[in-house]
């Protein structure tokens, strides 16, 4: 009796214990609403995050906000019940009928506003009046709250105040904390903060200084420069909710003595700026604004007939501030002004700089060297020694070229459209003196500003061609593009052409200088192929580049000796990529003939090294190696060491990670050029050789970006592929853990394969996370395939296996929405039978039994059967469960081997369905069978108590045996759902 009463009470505490499990659960039909909240100095912000748009209103009363949205849904409330607000707190949600009601307790006085933006819907209560006093307008409403206790009565009956939700006029911003008052005050020991506020067409940028400081503000290439004549640390933080916007990013260059800031812009932006006391306002709109106090500017003689300089004629001018643009890279100079909205209205381009439009102060941009920026009393000039290459006279729109332009254009019996050499010389070369650079470079400029319209072409000819020749390339081209501005038609010139590729050439811009050489009027032409051989070289095309050389070759030694240097290193680097080490070695000998400065020894020296590398002379290759290292001439130096650390990584002098740390160092010695392409290829290599397969995809994808014009690019995107494919094709990534794993994968999903390589990878790490349990993970990324990458027969194949992947997590109706939004006519039958099922299967977990026998009724397959198992076992039709088990059973008492575990459960679950239908004759008859099967195994107790005939009424053991029952059933569905992905 006592071992009965215990085995009893084990029973009834596994009942217990079970019937929680077995309990259904609540079903939520109604979709979940995203909530963020957080403090924003003197308010607190509640956003609801709709997926649409949803009317609402609001109201206060008695210290609490009561919020009603015409939308059924379920506030998912994040951290707020755990971490209250300074000003609300305590949030309820209610549905009543089609609408969700939200309260939440307001906790300290404030007066409430909320708007509109997008889908999203926000809550401020605002705690200190003063602070939304500007930024009223921006509030659909206000309500102010007196304070916690009871308010007084409005005229309301209700006694609160209702207001409906208006759009705000500024709904295309996001939403943003309310700014602090532009009167805020900071003593001169604190950073300065900026402030920002917005109105309905423009934002404003607060500089609220304590003194009075000169500034200057300007917009070049859509980032906005401010600059002021005093230094700070500006704490710029209440941009970031507005980041996107106007305003794309922001920083500060640091300077011993300036403010100096730079935001990228969303282009098409103005600025209006304002000094009020000593605070400074910048305003961003999209209308045209020019400044109310525009600086005036004129171009003046210089004393002693000696040239030009640029005037502006600004008192109380700041200091001058040089600095290179870090977006552009060319230098700028930029003069600060005190009086409010005092800048420069209009842009003016010169030869050697430009004038920038400013909101403020002076900004200019120089294109060429030695000019001078100096101060006065009355105004700023900008300088040069000899004067500035000024024009007052209007560009000619009739320009072409003259008889002048083509004398002495360097021809020599028709060979070279390119001759340094004479160009280099001046109008005040004689008698075989090539006459001081200065003195050459003042004559022709005091020429070009003495000439006519007649003229004129050929006095800027000369000067670019002179500039050109002694290395002032940014000058050349300027006056070039002057030119070519003036007169487009100049470009069908083949010199003037070749002039501006080499030009460009020099400028490294060696795309479009080969783009300008390749025309069919310099096709003969051979210095031209020796220019185009340089530019192919720097762009990888190497075996063009050696190509061209060859065709050139033949007039090198006409050319000066600088050039002759410049051709012969581009071909040999193209020589040796393309394996002529002969060609290299011969090429080399010659340049030792040269005259060779520091840099270009180093290199002679880097190529004899690699040569000696190749043929085997390791140690001498490794001591050349050193020495360049040695020598100090960064570009070279970089090469070298790069080579040296390969050759000890070969060696195993060093091991992996020593040359992973050797190389991340060697990474800012010397960049953008194939070098720095080859050694993220080579670090990209060794990461993944070290499994950290993240940084090493990271770092092929940083050369991938960087040089998507070089010819190796190609190269590295499919190593970056091959790399993928085994990680996820090959089951390489199973060295990872399974959520970096996914990482991974996400975050280099553009290396998928198409095709059916690209789906089984998917398919082997989603197998691999359904395993682990890791549900979410595998959802997401079935999701993603089938709504980016997969149509017809493919996605309805996924989209199955993603509803079973939502039944084992307990999102029936997400499964049957997958199923139902890849429905197509023309998917197999036999794939359309699976998903059937599969359906079915949802149906019964949605408790819609009557639907799924329907979808069932033309199947015979074992699964149909289970599944009709499970719709008369949960919709309680006992007469037809008993009568379905026991069909499904047939004769299997007869047979002598023993039962398998699903056939235990079965007739474990037959017994019940007897004893809960009172069939008191079918339990009897049920034990007579299968007693002695059932023995002495699993669930052999749970039997003998079921079926034993003295408890047959017994409410308790009725509960138990269908819960255990219920459970052993739920789990054998998961369980075999499960093993779909573990044996794939």
């Amino acid at each position: 009796m006592n071992r009965k009463s215990g085995m009893f009470g084990r029973f009834l505490a596994v009942f217990l214990f079970l019937t929680v499990l077995a309990s259904p659960a609540v079903s939520f039909a109604q979709e979940v609403v995203q909530v963020r909240n957080g403090d924003h100095g003197t308010f607190s912000r509640v956003v609801f995050d709709w997926q649409e748009t949803v009317s609402y209103s609001a109201k206060l009363s008695g210290g609490k906000l009561e919020i009603t949205f015409d939308k059924a849904s379920r506030p998912n409330w994040n951290s707020l019940r755990n971490e209250p607000l300074a000003y609300l707190a305590d949030p309820k949600s209610r549905i009543e009928g089609e609408k969700l009601i939200v309260t939440l307790k307001v906790t300290k006085p404030g007066v409430l506003r909320h708007f509109r933006y997008g889908t999203k819907i926000a809550f401020d209560i605002v705690g200190n009046r003063a602070s939304v006093v500007a930024d009223i307008s921006d509030a659909s409403d206000a309500v102010e709250v007196s304070g916690v206790p009871e308010l007084p009565k409005t005229s309301d009956d209700s006694g609160s105040k209702s207001v409906t939700s208006q759009p705000l006029a500024s709904t295309h911003l996001d939403i943003a904390p309310v700014a602090e008052s532009a009167g805020q005050i900071y003593s001169d020991g604190e950073d300065l903060r900026l402030v920002v506020t917005r109105k309905q067409d423009n934002m404003r940028l607060s500089y609220p200084w304590t003194k009075n400081v000169r500034a200057a503000a300007f917009i070049r290439h859509n980032y906005l420069w401010v600059v002021f004549e005093d230094k700070k640390v500006v704490n710029q933080t209440a941009l970031d909710s507005f980041i996107g916007q106007r305003v794309l990013s922001a920083r500060q260059i640091d300077h011993p003595s300036m403010t100096v800031l730079l935001y990228e812009l969303v282009p098409g932006q103005n600025i209006k700026v304002q000094k009020i006391n000593t605070q400074w306002h910048i305003d961003l709109k999209n209308a045209f604004i020019a400044p109310s106090l525009p600086i005036m500017s004129s171009h003046q003689r210089i004393a002693g007939n000696k040239g030009e300089n640029f005037f502006f004629a600004l008192g109380n001018a700041g200091s001058v501030l040089m600095i290179e643009d870090p977006v552009i890279g060319d230098e700028l100079a930029i003069v600060p002004a005190m009086e409010s909205s005092q800048g420069v209205l209009r842009a003016q381009k010169f030869a050697q700089f430009e004038i920038l439009p400013t909101g403020q102060g002076i900004a200019v941009q120089f294109t060429a060297d030695n000019l001078n920026i100096l101060k006065y009393k009355s105004g700023v000039s900008v300088a040069a020694m000899g004067g500035l290459a000024l024009s007052r006279s209007q560009l000619s729109s009739k320009f072409g070229l003259t008889a002048g332009l083509e004398q002495e254009s360097g021809l020599e019996n028709g060979e070279k459209l390119v001759n340094f050499a004479a160009w280099k010389k001046g109008p005040l070369s004689t008698g075989g003196h090539d006459g001081d650079y200065f003195e050459n470079k003042h004559e022709l400029l005091y020429m070009l500003s003495n000439s006519t319209d007649i003229n004129r072409s050929e006095m800027r000819w000369n000067l670019a061609r002179f500039y050109l020749a002694n290395g002032r390339v940014r000058e050349a081209f300027g006056v070039l593009s002057v030119m070519l501005d003036s007169t487009p038609k100049l470009i069908e010139n083949p010199e003037f052409r070749t002039v501006l590729a080499v030009t460009k050439i020099l400028m490294r811009r060696y795309k479009e200088g080969v783009k300008l050489l390749t025309h069919k009027t310099l096709l003969a032409e051979r210095d031209v192929l020796l220019w185009s051989a340089v530019a192919n070289s720097a762009l990888g095309n190497h075996e063009l580049a050696l190509e061209n050389y060859k065709k050139g070759a033949d007039i090198l030694s006409l050319h000066d000796q600088d050039s002759q240097i410049r051709f012969l290193f581009a071909a040999i680097r193209s020589a040796y990529e393309m394996g002529d080490k002969d060609f290299v070695a011969v090429n080399l000998s010659f340049l030792k003939n040269l005259r060779l400065n520091a840099p270009q020894l180093t290199e002679m020296d880097y190529w004899q090294a690699q040569l000696e590398r190749d043929s085997g002379q390791t140690l001498m290759a490794e001591a050349t190696l050193q020495s360049i290292v040695k020598a100090g001439v960064r570009q070279t130096a970089a090469w070298a060491k790069f080579d040296l650390i390969d050759m000890e990584l070969d060696s195993k002098t060093i091991d992996e990670t020593e040359a992973v740390d050797q190389l991340e160092k060697l990474r800012f010695a010397w960049r953008g050029d194939d070098f720095e392409l080859e050694l993220l290829s080579r670090l990209g290599d060794l990461y993944v050789a070290q499994n950290d397969f993240n940084t090493g995809l990271q770092t092929l994808r940083l050369a991938v970006t960087f040089f998507e014009e070089s010819k190796k690019t190609s190269e590295l995107t499919r190593q970056m592929s091959s790399i993928y494919s085994d990680l996820f094709l090959e089951g390489g990534a199973s060295v990872l853990q399974p959520v970096k794993a996914v990482a991974l994968y996400s975050e280099f999903r553009e290396l998928i394969p198409l095709g059916k390589d690209g789906d089984s990878m998917t398919r082997r790490l989603v197998d691999r996370l359904v395993s682990l349990d890791l549900l979410v993970e595998g959802a997401d990324l079935l999701n993603h395939q089938i709504k980016f990458r997969l149509k017809g027969s493919a996605q309805a194949v996924v989209a199955s296996r993603l509803a079973m992947i939502y039944l084992l997590d307990a999102k029936p109706q997400e499964a049957l929405n997958i199923l139902h939004a890849t429905r197509d006519s023309q998917i197999p039958d036999d794939i359309m039978d699976d998903r059937r099922m599969i359906e079915a299967r949802t149906l019964i977990e949605l408790g819609r039994y009557e639907e799924a026998e329907v979808m069932l009724e033309e199947y015979k397959s074992q699964e149909s059967e289970d599944l009709r198992t499970d719709i008369y076992w949960k919709s309680e039709n006992w007469d037809k469960y008993i009568r379905h088990e026991n069909r499904m059973l047939g004769n299997r008492h007869l047979e002598e081997a023993d039962l398998s575990a699903t056939e235990r459960l079965a007739i474990l679950r037959l017994s019940v369905a007897y004893v809960i239908n009172d069939d008191k004759v079918g339990a009897k008859s049920l034990r007579e069978k299968y007693k002695t099967y059932m023995d002495d195994g699993l669930y052999g107790d749970t039997f003998e108590v079921i079926t034993a005939e003295r408890q047959l009424t017994d409410l308790n053991v009725r509960r138990l045996t269908r819960s255990i029952a219920s459970v052993g059933k739920l789990e054998s569905f998961m369980e075999s759902y499960k093993a779909e992905f573990v044996n794939n």
